[in-house]
């Protein structure tokens, strides 16, 4: 897989005048083959890029969706085999890049990053991950061509944004958290949020997504003057479990909606 992958695809949606629209997934959840499933559906209704989560037993950073869906992946004994086949097969099946959350201490509990790389994913989300953190993981990612992909959030300054801008792997975007707690579906995107995203377009010129509380195409369309991309996770998770098993159609429905309205 060539290292511009992920750059290929923001300036494929560029050219299009639209957002790159990446939907999150936690791998395991409800089970590895609808994880699968649920991952084609969002590429038959035009996502960019798909986001699988590595279920974990302590996501600091997401809320009460999220941890749930983790929850029911570990109560299902999902680990490290059934998350590198969920990877393989999304990617397989979709032809997508596909990103990898997880958090730190599962990535260094791996002595080989290579098998994530062998599945098919071209990034990494490390959300516990600082941005000044002297971390072995980040050399060893970048020793396989996978970009760590950096968190903006209100509370950054201009000069932490600056250093953003100035140490960004070249492959990679900037997730642009749009408010202040954990991952979840809200009314509205705040003003801090676009706030955020003007600061951050005059020092950083990698593509900016924008992520936590995006709950639909409003929120998507909120944003689609400001920034290059959207992640859907919490809405989307949501949207799963109260359909059961018509899930796939509504779930390719729903893409289809973030992706119309993230034309600008």
């Amino acid at each position: 897989m060539a290292r511009s992958e992920i750059g290929s695809v923001f300036a494929r949606a560029a050219a299009d005048q639209r957002l790159a629209v990446m939907p999150f997934l936690v791998a395991g959840d409800p089970s590895i083959e609808e994880t699968v499933r649920l991952a084609e559906a969002c590429a038959a209704g035009g996502a960019d890029l798909i986001e699988i989560g590595w279920p974990f037993s302590d996501p600091i950073a997401d809320g009460p969706t999220i941890q749930a869906a983790s929850k029911r992946a570990l109560d299902r004994q999902v680990g490290r085999a059934e998350v590198l086949e969920v990877l393989t097969q999304v990617r397989r099946r979709t032809g997508l890049p596909v990103l990898l959350l997880s958090y730190l201490n599962v990535l260094l509990s791996m002595n080989d990053l290579g098998p994530l790389k062998a599945a098919g994913v071209c990034g990494l989300i490390i959300p516990d991950l600082a941005l000044d953190e002297p971390a072995a993981i980040r050399v060893r990612a970048r020793a396989l061509d996978l970009p760590v992909i950096p968190f903006a959030a209100p509370t950054s300054t201009d000069q932490r944004l600056s250093e953003i801008g100035r140490t960004i792997d070249p492959d990679a975007f900037v997730y642009c958290v749009s408010l202040l707690g954990v991952t979840g579906q809200r009314q509205a995107v705040s003003q801090a949020a676009l706030g955020l995203l003007q600061r951050a377009r005059e020092r950083i010129a990698a593509p900016l997504a924008v992520g936590f509380g995006i709950s639909g195409p409003d929120a998507v369309s909120a944003v689609s003057r400001h920034a290059d991309g959207v992640i859907v996770g919490s809405a989307l998770i949501d949207l799963v479990q109260r359909q059961g098993r018509k899930a796939a159609v509504a779930v390719e429905r729903f893409v289809a909606d973030l992706v119309h309205a993230g034309h600008r």
